[in-house]
């Protein structure tokens, strides 16, 4: 019997699937302009997708893509999977010190959108911060899900979201809709 591996994705994730450009500035403004995208403008609907609610009743739509099924969209949860709150930090200073496990909206902005939550290492450490049954996808996965759609080039057009990321070839064939979610750096 084959079990079904399911991967929770995080906002981290546009760092690893995308080639936004060589530019910081450039990255920042791509993003910049995707956060006030919303998930039913990201997915792509000729897609039956899953779903899946995290400890925080939010609904993540998921896809199955290789031999594993992935969320659809970025992580949102204000807690660890057994209920354990996750700080919220958005000064650069706590952000840099922060003990424990810490989510932030990237630019601070105080609504979220479809691009997620951006979680501290400490966050993404403790195992829990996906739904139960859910774990944070390792390189092996990563390199699977590439694999699966054709390698590296061709896995990063049909994975990201049309429509999101200007100046670039996104088909979002796989259903995966992955959008340029931002990044925070360790001094903020």
């Amino acid at each position: 019997m084959n079990t079904i591996l399911k991967y929770s994705t995080i906002a981290i994730i546009g760092l690893s699937i995308s080639s936004c450009s060589g530019s910081k500035e450039k990255a920042t403004n791509l993003i910049s302009q995707t956060q006030s995208i919303t998930i039913d403008k990201a997915i792509n609907k000729s897609i039956n997708y899953g779903i899946v609610y995290d400890i925080d009743s939010n609904a993540y739509k998921t896809v199955k893509i290789g031999k594993y099924e992935w969320f659809a969209q970025n992580l949102q949860s204000k807690k660890l999977n057994d209920g354990t709150p996750i700080n919220k930090v958005s000064d650069n200073k706590a952000w840099l010190v922060a003990k424990e496990p810490a989510y932030c909206i990237y630019n601070n902005v105080d609504t979220c959108s479809a691009n997620g939550f951006l979680y501290n290492h400490k966050a993404v450490a403790t195992k829990k911060i996906c739904p139960q049954g859910w774990e944070v996808a390792s390189d092996s996965a990563w390199v699977n899900l590439s694999k699966s759609l054709g390698g590296d080039e061709k896995a990063g057009i049909q994975l990201k979201s049309s429509g999101a990321w200007t100046g670039q070839e996104a088909t979002n064939t796989s259903g995966f809709s992955a959008l340029p979610s931002g990044f925070r750096e360790n001094v903020g």
